[in-house]
């Protein structure tokens, strides 16, 4: 209605109802597109600048697309959109770095990946986290691209170690997913490589690193790395990992044992 209640209206409303559809399954990231549209729509047809749609209006839109099938093509389009209003005057909808996070993560989660570590190389140095190369990493391992996946680890470390940056410090999030990005690839050196990383994780965290405290979450992803191996004595490989395992205060899990009867189990039957 365009009388004299519209033009107190504001976006908050409207974004309170997003940010609810983007926690809702089903077609909520289509509900929560038509309310932007619609808060678009008002705007331009009222000129209430209280209206016009803010860097969180469109973030609580991306939000509801990650895990859509389309959900990484419609982040950036949302970006673009954004940043086709900042040109128009609309400073408000600046993409931060909270948006950016978002349209990462469904990149990452819709096989657009190469555009997640886009977008995280436009970020200054100082703003980036293992957070969000924790994001293109767990990409990297939808897509099998454990060479990929350990370049953002090194990169990571990089900016550590020669940049100062404190916020990039790789934790043990950071070594599982890659290593189990090198377990989804069909690498010759993905056993080996799930091996060095173990070790580099274990180094990091007994150098002082306690981020890096290994648990059994990542000896289950190795010992699955080595499951998916070629050759022989994989089992016997797997029982030493789990000896290891308790060596550093680790105990083995049901998914470990699982892993475990299911090489054997595979051992014999070939």
């Amino acid at each position: 209605r365009n009388d004299s209640r519209s033009f107190r209206l504001s976006n908050i409303a409207y974004n309170l109802v997003m940010d609810a559809w983007s926690r809702r399954p089903g077609n909520a990231a289509e509900r929560a597109e038509r309310i932007l549209r619609r808060l678009e729509h008002n705007y331009e047809l009222t000129n209430n600048r209280l209206l016009r749609p803010d860097v969180i209006s469109y973030t609580a839109v991306m939000k509801a697309y990650v895990d859509h099938p389309n959900g990484g093509e419609k982040a950036l389009q949302i970006l673009e959109e954004m940043h086709h209003q900042v040109r128009d005057g609309n400073r408000k909808a600046r993409p931060d770095l909270k948006c950016i996070s978002v349209a990462m993560d469904a990149c990452a989660k819709n096989g657009l990946t190469a555009e997640a570590e886009r977008l995280l190389n436009d970020i200054d140095d100082s703003k980036k986290s293992e957070l969000l190369f924790n994001t293109v990493m767990s990409g990297y391992k939808r897509e099998g691209r454990g060479e990929s996946a350990e370049a953002a680890l090194r990169r990571m470390i990089g900016l550590l170690e020669h940049g100062g940056w404190e916020r990039c410090s790789p934790d043990r999030i950071s070594y599982t997913t890659c290593i189990e990005a090198w377990g989804s690839s069909k690498s010759q050196e993905r056993v080996f490589r799930a091996k060095a990383l173990l070790d580099e994780c274990i180094q990091r965290y007994q150098g002082g690193d306690s981020k890096c405290k290994p648990n059994d979450v990542i000896f289950n992803s190795v010992a699955q790395a080595i499951s998916k191996g070629d050759g022989e004595g994989k089992e016997t490989d797997i029982l030493a990992l789990f000896e290891r395992m308790e060596s550093v205060g680790c105990e083995p899990t049901l998914p470990s044992f699982n892993i475990l009867i299911k090489t054997c189990s595979n051992a014999t039957g070939s």
